[in-house]
């Protein structure tokens, strides 16, 4: 819920990364994902009620500026016409120390939302390659709670709620980012690994195939649980053992910087208004 679904003013901007139609959508034709949404509709009528109100201001001649592709083509498939894309802000600090040494074999996971995040995927996975190699490691940051599955599993780090410091400190000293989420409006975490010259491992939805298009990693194909650990198990590994994607991850991470940054943003939007 944001300002521009409670004020209805015509001619206006609105800068989003979802709309009620989406999660309408996602209820009815993919009920899986809707599901790892987080949001609940226990009353349909306010619901709708709420999702035509949003539709008025859509229609009242208002440009809609969105964060992600996904979510422009989405609009722009409904039929909506001044939708704009304007990308999204890193907010986590970023190292540049060059002499900063990477850990060798590290999978980071970050996730408040353990199992919506793909928390999971990535457990079963990381098992799965230190059966061969023991070397590897795991290290999960920010769940609300100790995940289960995790706990006391040679090879595993847990750390709970962790600052931006923190993060940018674990993202500068892994191997890979792994968060194949199971729904992610669109993603800033994504660009902050990018951005600290990591390779992605992400899932084929939302906004997460175009990052790794901009950068370095792999995307797995959504599927049953066990189809996804397994191919998450495989892009790690391959990621792990090619230093390709490492070197494809430092080339892209200045442009990363300077393309998802919020002056940028600003920029853009700007820009459009300007011009109007």
């Amino acid at each position: 819920l944001q300002i521009g679904d409670l004020v209805d003013r015509p001619d206006t901007y609105i800068y989003q990364d979802l709309s009620f139609s989406v999660l309408a959508n996602l209820k009815n034709n993919d009920p899986k994902t809707f599901n790892y949404s987080g949001f609940k509709f226990d009353n349909d009528s306010l619901f709708n009620k709420r999702m035509q109100f949003q539709e008025n201001i859509y229609h009242a001649n208002t440009t809609i500026f969105t964060m992600s592709h996904w979510f422009q083509s989405f609009l722009q498939n409904e039929g909506k016409k001044k939708v704009i894309y304007v990308g999204g802000g890193i907010n986590t600090p970023i190292d540049t120390n060059t002499s900063t040494k990477r850990a060798k074999k590290t999978i980071l996971f970050i996730g408040r939302d353990f199992y919506r995040k793909g928390g999971k995927i990535v457990d079963e996975a990381f098992k799965l390659l230190y059966q061969n190699d023991t070397s590897v490691r795991l290290i999960i940051a920010g769940p609300e709670t100790e995940p289960t599955e995790c706990r006391e599993v040679t090879g595993i780090q847990i750390l709970r709620a962790v600052g931006y410091d923190t993060v940018a400190k674990l993202m500068k000293t892994a191997s890979v980012f792994a968060m194949p989420s199971y729904f992610e409006a669109y993603g800033l975490v994504f660009l902050e690994a990018m951005a600290n010259e990591l390779p992605i491992l992400v899932r084929d939805k939302f906004e997460m195939p175009y990052f790794v298009s901009r950068g370095s990693g792999l995307v797995i194909t959504s599927g049953t649980e066990e189809f996804e650990i397994q191919q998450t198990a495989v892009s790690l590994n391959r990621i792990l053992s090619d230093s390709s994607f490492q070197t494809k991850a430092t080339e892209c991470a200045k442009g990363i910087r300077n393309e998802f940054s919020w002056n940028t943003v600003a920029s853009r939007i700007l820009t459009q208004i300007n011009n109007n």
